[in-house]
């Protein structure tokens, strides 16, 4: 009742209610105070798990950042070090113009990584890297990885230049040969002068007579022999700048170059190797952009030098006795330059032609092919030109090396 004296049963249920209120709270402090241990732990494991993992990225070698849409969340030290001085926290702020690319391979990226080589804009260069875009994670985002070509590509330099070097080493013998050769026309030609030079003093200083030297027969050999020296040193001078060619180290950048230097300079210094076996024709359409190919001149005449001394010796190796032929063909497309090797050889046969551009895959003897002249050939055309190297054959027919190198204005 509204206002009645509360009886002793009344009191003792209340505070039996209250006490089973302020034990249920001690129970509520405890598990929140369990659960908020648990929860620190669990953060600080958290934490440290998070440390851990920065320092494993920290310590690929490779540069790793995290897209997610056009903010970049974190990247690792390599990366850091990459991009030298990281500036903002979106795409466009970090990498600049390699942006657009990311963004390319991203949309590429739907169910499996995407790759491509970019240049990053690093402090003092632009760093070619190999870049890879994972899918996305859902709110995760990308997984961008870089890795830096710039060793790789140092290496890549160098092993084509110490093959160029092997090759001029293997023609060095027939060089010299070429070049011993003019030479002595033009000693000869040289000690035929000094005499006939004595003849005329005698002439002029009423020594002897016209009839005494012969007059009338030197002026008739005397321009020979200055038209055989000519000759003889037209020819060196012409081996020795095709040989400076082919050694050049180049500067990895294209340039304009007269593709009809690099074609008669690449048969000049293997003429020792064909002169005996083929004849060997050039074939230049009457195009003057010929004269201007975009293209790294060095590395064309060591392709050049390589399928034009794979031709001779496949000739050779038919044992037939007969002369073979090898021309050298050049044309320019629509956006291509066209050069073609072609020799009535022996052909290459269907079960190794699958082979032929692979690494160290030769099928000459032992010490007479390193089987890289094709594997390197069809890297610098790839790579270097951003072209192809195909071929066709036929057995008992011959074989075509068929080059094809862009010809457009921004590779020059």
């Amino acid at each position: 009742m509204k206002g009645s004296t509360p009886t002793p049963l009344d009191v003792e249920s209340t505070s039996r209610r209250l006490e089973r209120a302020e034990r249920r709270v001690e129970q509520l402090d405890r598990l929140i105070e369990d659960k908020s241990r648990e929860l620190h732990e669990a953060g600080e494991l958290l934490r440290r798990a998070h440390d851990r993992l920065g320092g494993w990225l920290d310590l690929m070698p490779n540069g790793l950042f995290l897209l997610e849409g056009e903010r970049v969340t974190r990247l690792n030290a390599e990366m850091q070090r990459l991009l030298g001085v990281v500036v903002g926290d979106t795409l466009d702020e970090l990498l600049g113009p390699a942006a657009s690319r990311v963004r390319a391979l991203r949309a590429r990226a739907q169910t499996e990584s995407a790759s491509e080589e970019v240049s990053l804009v690093g402090v003092q260069e632009s760093i070619p890297v190999w870049l890879t875009v994972s899918p996305s994670f859902g709110e995760s985002g990308n997984v961008c990885v870089v890795s830096d070509l710039r060793e790789r590509k140092r290496l890549e330099h160098d092993l084509r230049q110490a093959q160029k070097l092997e090759a001029v080493a293997g023609l060095a013998a027939g060089v010299a040969h070429e070049i011993n050769t003019p030479l002595q026309f033009v000693g000869d030609s040289l000690e035929f002068l000094g005499t006939s030079w004595d003849d005329v003093l005698s002439v002029a200083t009423r020594r002897a007579s016209a009839d005494e030297v012969g007059l009338e027969e030197l002026q008739a050999l005397v321009p020979r022999a200055f038209t055989r020296m000519r000759e003889g040193l037209s020819r060196v001078v012409s081996i020795v700048r095709s040989m400076k060619l082919l050694s050049h180290p180049g500067t990895g950048q294209t340039e304009r170059y007269d593709l009809r230097v690099i074609v008669e300079g690449a048969v000049a210094i293997t003429v020792h190797e064909h002169k005996l076996v083929a004849t060997v024709a050039i074939e230049l359409a009457d195009d003057e952009r010929l004269s201007r190919v975009p293209c790294l001149p060095s590395e064309l005449g060591q392709v050049l030098v390589a399928l034009i001394v794979n031709a001779s010796q496949a000739i050779a190796e038919q044992g037939t006795g007969q002369r073979g032929r090898i021309t050298v063909r050049a044309q320019c497309g629509p956006d291509a330059v066209i050069i073609e090797v072609e020799d009535d050889g022996p052909g290459i046969r269907p079960e190794i032609r699958e082979r032929i551009f692979e690494p160290f895959f030769t099928t000459k003897p032992v010490g007479r092919g390193t089987g890289q002249g094709l594997s390197i050939a069809r890297q610098i055309i790839h790579v270097g030109h951003g072209g192809e190297l195909t071929f066709d054959s036929e057995v008992g027919r011959g074989t075509c090396f068929r080059l094809s190198l862009p010809f457009s204005e921004e590779r020059a």
